[in-house]
């Protein structure tokens, strides 16, 4: 923006020094410092509240910047002065929205005669700004906010029309007319193969995903696979908590299961999975909890039965070589693969998604087995990718400790979540796990793998302790767009009523 457009982002009037006025923590670089006051908010805020603006600095990519990163960076990490602090009683910050945008297009409102001609003047006058969504956005929530308040006379046009104008240009999907050439996508891989080098070969940039988080008042979790609803399941605590809670902040529980919902209860289609990537890339949802079906990648495939008759389960499709599974396959354990396949990669994408927005996550899958053949989403050179980014921890705990029947050893791939080692530790229920496997057929005909489909009460607990304490932790952002019509949509999926039924795997 600055070098095309020569548009300056503001908090470089703030400082003349690498060094930050407010936390005295040396940075040596003008580009960290620059950073540093983009993502901390306190110390910005309360720097624009000295009301000291200056001459700018050199910023990112400059020659004077680049001279210190080579002097500099490198050898000493930011270290923090001493010294006093000053006690600073005003805070203020720099507006999110542009004035002269919002000043041009207040006045196309007045002297619009029609609401025809007000959206093409709009629609030119945008075109002509070099300006970023983001700040777009906040120029079109600026203005339909002073309209909404002032609820001034615009003459010939309706005042409700105009805002629902200026509220419908706020979305995304209302912006074709931005894009000046069209772009047709091309197929970069061959094969699975040439995909899986590929995300190997990738090396993250932590700075990318140190990203502030604007959230509203209304945070949802998406609680992915959640099966039926009872008492001491993850809703059930989080719940609870919420109860003794009184901030305003409201965190809403979303069961994600087709037996609440055929569609967007359907993490396999295409509508409903759009649906909820951009509920996260509005900042709506903002966690997401869920273990992938693991009936594919399970490791009681091919063991023998003890009963009646000597037999073995369901048949291994898939092992470490062709951990996507055997390119042989029957219909049905091509379509049990190949549903397996779609379901985990929903959770994946629906995490690297909350890597970008600053949410977080939990994804439950058993644990890498010992054998190295055995195939495992561990192994995985995406889930792998996807454990580099900053925030993401994988632990390893024994569900017997939490209740569980068996030991059911599993991984956790956490995101944004520090404590919940502490609280996996504080919620445990026993320190020797039972001994009994839960492999093979039951008295009643059914697989002893199915009751472990849900979560022991003391891991729900854990998990949800988790989520409550960091998802309050953010304070609400008056100028983040509300959820209230995106909860209405999945409505059927805010599930209060328990049920004693187990749903099906897909094998049946």
């Amino acid at each position: 923006m600055f070098r095309t457009h020569r548009q300056m982002h503001p908090v470089r009037q703030l400082f003349q020094t690498t060094q930050c006025a407010i936390c005295l923590t040396e940075y040596f670089t003008f580009g960290k410092l620059k950073m540093h006051l983009l993502r901390n908010e306190g110390c910005r805020m309360k720097w624009h509240g000295l009301r000291a603006l200056a001459a700018p600095m050199p910023g990112l990519g400059s020659l004077v910047d680049e001279a210190l990163l080579q002097q500099e960076d490198g050898l000493l990490p930011p270290l923090r002065a001493a010294g006093p602090h000053r006690d600073l009683q005003r805070c203020s910050d720099f507006d999110s929205f542009d004035e002269g945008l919002f000043e041009e297009l207040a006045l196309i409102i007045l002297h619009a005669t029609t609401l025809e001609e007000l959206r093409g003047a709009l629609h030119e006058c945008i075109r002509q700004h070099p300006i970023s969504w983001t700040r777009c956005r906040a120029t079109l929530v600026e203005l339909q906010r002073n309209l909404d308040t002032e609820a001034q006379d615009l003459g010939a046009l309706p005042w409700r029309a105009v805002s629902n104008l200026i509220q419908r240009y706020q979305q995304p999907d209302e912006w074709p007319f931005l894009l000046t050439e069209s772009f047709e996508t091309t197929e970069h891989f061959a094969n699975i193969e040439h995909i899986e080098m590929a995300c190997g070969d990738i090396r993250l940039d932590p700075v990318a995903f140190d990203i502030p988080r604007t959230w509203g008042k209304h945070r949802i979790v998406l609680h992915a696979f959640a099966g039926r609803r009872r008492p001491g399941d993850f809703q059930f605590y989080l719940d609870r908590l919420l109860a003794t809670c009184s901030d305003g902040v409201f965190i809403h529980a979303v069961s994600m299961d087709i037996i609440y919902d055929s569609t967007l209860g359907d993490a396999s289609c295409r509508s409903s999975q759009k649906f909820w990537f951009w509920g996260i890339d509005q900042g709506w949802v903002v966690g997401f909890i869920g273990g992938p079906p693991c009936e594919t990648w399970s490791k009681a495939r091919g063991v023998e039965i003890s009963g009646d008759h000597q037999r073995k389960g369901p048949r291994v499709i898939r092992n470490a070589s062709e951990l996507w599974g055997f390119a042989a396959l029957g219909l049905k354990e091509l379509a049990q693969v190949s549903m397996g396949n779609e379901l985990l990669l929903f959770s994946l994408v629906c995490i690297f998604r909350l890597a970008l927005t600053g949410g977080v996550a939990i994804l439950e899958h058993p644990a890498e087995p010992e054998s190295e053949e055995a195939a495992s989403i561990w192994r995985l050179q995406i889930v792998i990718l996807l454990t580099h980014l900053p925030g993401v921890e994988v632990l390893r705990v024994l569900q017997g400790h939490f209740g569980a029947p068996s030991p059911k050893p599993t991984h956790l791939l956490s995101l944004n979540l520090p404590n919940l080692p502490e609280a996996l530790s504080a919620c445990a229920v026993c320190e020797q796990p039972p001994k009994r496997s839960a492999i093979g057929l039951q008295s009643d005909g059914q697989w002893a793998t199915a009751k472990l489909k849900e979560y022991p009460p003391a891991l729900c607990f854990a998990f949800a302790k988790c989520f409550f304490t960091h998802l309050r932790a953010v304070p609400i952002d008056s100028h983040a767009v509300q959820a209230d019509d995106f909860l209405s949509q999945c409505k059927t999926l805010l599930v209060q009523d328990f049920s004693v039924h187990f749903g099906k795997d897909f094998a049946g």
